[in-house]
């Protein structure tokens, strides 16, 4: 048996031709041994082209602000540094909270004095009766400057100019004197009016009450009061003496309001479980009427004297 050199199949010794592929083996060269088949050389894989990268731009840089020349010399100096704005501050924004809450609770007053959902702050009633005394005071106080002017201006045309300056000096520094006493002397009778309904509250009621709620209490029955005596302090930098009339009617609306208020705070809503009420407003009534006195001989005195001798 031999072999085809060209495709390795096996043959008969005396064939001429391969059977299976048709080597002619005449062709064949003569050698000791068979020669071994030939192998075909299989190509070599190419490699896959590679993308070629595009090209990135490079980043433009962002232009820089110059910065600004800098003043020198005098022209820093004149121009001053600019200080941020102050961020406000809690206390005025409280402030400002406190004295929308006291609007509110002033108008939920005037609407049901008695029966109001809004109790207040608990110096709500204070700052009321000071409001209330110091309106009534510049009430009564202004339309005494208008008339100390008034009498000074024929003095001023009698004796000349300085004599009447000099009037009307002595007259304004009196009046002023006289408006500082009267605020302490209205501020100490409507104190008196409330100590005395506390005290009645307590007599009638037989229970304990606070003190600054319940003027909180008492003054928001009075509510319509801080708008009167305001109207009234209005008339007298407005009109002066021609208005007397109006802020005296004011005035006597204003001491309307605070008897009611005296009483509906004296008797309370409770059932009287301690003394009588009638005999109770009896005394209390008495009291004041003594302590008024009081306050009247300790402050009036000097008020009347100052004012004989303004007038």
């Amino acid at each position: 048996m031999k072999t085809c050199p060209q495709c390795g199949a096996e043959q008969a010794e005396s064939a001429k031709f391969c059977t299976h592929c048709g080597y002619n083996f005449a062709t064949a060269p003569v050698t000791g041994s068979a020669p071994e088949p030939q192998q075909t050389p299989q190509p070599e894989p190419s490699p896959a082209p590679q993308p070629t990268p595009e090209p990135q731009p490079e980043p433009t840089p962002a232009p820089q602000p110059e910065p600004a020349p800098q003043p020198t010399g005098q022209a820093q100096q004149a121009a001053p540094a600019q200080q941020p704005a102050a961020p406000q501050s809690d206390s005025l924004a409280n402030a400002k909270q406190a004295g929308l809450n006291y609007w509110s609770w002033l108008i939920a007053g005037i609407k049901h004095p008695t029966a109001t959902n809004n109790p207040g702050g608990r110096w709500y009633g204070l700052t009321s009766l000071l409001l209330i005394t110091l309106f009534t005071t510049i009430a009564i106080i202004k339309p005494m400057f208008a008339a100390a002017n008034t009498v000074a201006a024929p003095t001023t045309s009698l004796f000349g100019t300085a004599i009447g300056g000099a009037v009307s000096s002595t007259a304004n520094s009196a009046i002023w004197g006289t408006g500082f006493r009267l605020f302490f002397l209205l501020l100490a009778v409507n104190a008196v009016y409330y100590v005395g309904a506390f005290v009645a509250r307590r007599a009638v009621t037989g229970t304990a009450s606070d003190f600054w709620a319940l003027l909180t209490a008492y003054q928001q029955r009075m509510a319509i009061v801080v708008f009167l005596s305001f109207a009234a302090a209005v008339l007298g930098f407005v009109a002066g003496v021609a208005t007397i009339m109006l802020i005296v009617i004011l005035i006597a609306l204003d001491f309307t309001f605070t008897t009611v208020a005296f009483y509906q705070i004296s008797f309370g809503p409770q059932q009287p479980t301690g003394m009588d009420p009638i005999y109770v407003m009896v005394l209390v009534n008495v009291c004041l009427i003594a302590v008024n006195m009081i306050v009247f001989s300790v402050f009036g005195s000097s008020l009347y004297s100052m004012l004989q001798n303004l007038f």
